[in-house]
């Protein structure tokens, strides 16, 4: 294990907030980076609150991280957002086709591989990109084009993350997207 200090302001800002003071948090030397180098803080949306992440029966098996946009969309206006670190090493790219069933995530794991990454081409992407897609007629064209493509036509757009095993995420924190919440943010150890 390494310490690294996590240089991501929206955590540092909330540990603030709660009285706490930054500090380091051990990771693996394998964890994800960011291109500075730090460990990558990634985003998860739920509608439900939970204290760690675990495999549901009938679930796809993989849980899902990436940008802050991409969470808080899945999440709405009234869900959870989880501030989190990868401890990954084993990556397998692939492209997004809007679903993937189990037996994606049985291969590259059964293949060694700690998670999948692609390009996210349905979450994070803001409604007026898609409503001006939509009146050029390039909406409908989107699936059909490379991950290259894809990013000069929706520059916004971001990776995501599937993540197999549990284990491999550090939760930072858990942060209440409802207006009514009393306590919006909850750090982790």
């Amino acid at each position: 294990m390494v310490a690294f200090f996590i240089c991501d302001t929206r955590i540092i800002k909330a540990r603030r907030n709660m009285g706490a003071q930054p500090s380091t948090i051990a990771y693996k030397k394998n964890a994800l980076r960011a291109d500075h180098g730090e460990p990558l803080v990634l985003f998860h949306g739920s509608k439900e609150k939970f204290s760690s992440f675990s495999h549901r029966p009938g679930g796809d098996q993989g849980f899902h991280f990436g940008s802050e946009a991409q969470a808080r969309m899945r999440a709405g206006s009234s869900g959870w957002l989880y501030s989190v670190v990868l401890n990954v090493s084993r990556i397998k790219n692939a492209k997004d086709t809007g679903s993937w069933g189990k037996d994606t995530f049985r291969r590259a794991r059964a293949a060694g591989y700690d998670c999948i990454r692609y390009l996210n081409r349905y979450e994070g992407v803001t409604t007026e990109r898609i409503n001006e897609l939509s009146a050029n007629g390039t909406l409908s064209k989107l699936d059909s084009l490379s991950d290259k493509d894809f990013l000069r036509v929706v520059p916004e757009a971001d990776y995501s993350y599937a993540v197999f095993d549990p284990g491999l995420i550090h939760v930072l924190s858990v942060e209440s997207l409802s207006p009514e919440a009393s306590v919006a943010s909850t750090m982790l150890p």
